[in-house]
């Protein structure tokens, strides 16, 4: 993907979300990645993502063994834009 899809996906999320009366900044999600996964991308977690959420936030790294089909790549996906969208400048890279 290339660098201009990505920040143009930015750009929609944060217009989209800014038009819901809901979400009034981006700030207040900084920590709380959950909630963001709830209010701005619809997302509905189990208690194992939630836990692997927290670690993130309280750890520089977090490392995941389990199972095929748990919803590793998901929480990666919705974990990414959480990152992006609450901490300006940032830059997420992923590997699979």
């Amino acid at each position: 993907m290339s660098w201009e899809i990505l920040t143009k996906f930015c750009e929609t999320l944060r217009t989209l979300s800014a038009n819901n009366d809901e979400i009034c900044d981006f700030e207040e999600y900084s920590s709380r990645p959950e909630l963001f996964a709830k209010n701005v991308l619809g997302s509905n977690w189990w208690h194992k993502q939630r836990y692997i959420a927290k670690a993130l936030v309280e750890n520089r790294r977090v490392a995941v063994k389990s199972a095929n089909g748990v919803g590793k790549t998901y929480l990666a996906a919705d974990l990414c834009i959480w990152y992006l969208m609450t901490h300006p400048y940032s830059l997420v890279i992923t590997t699979a």
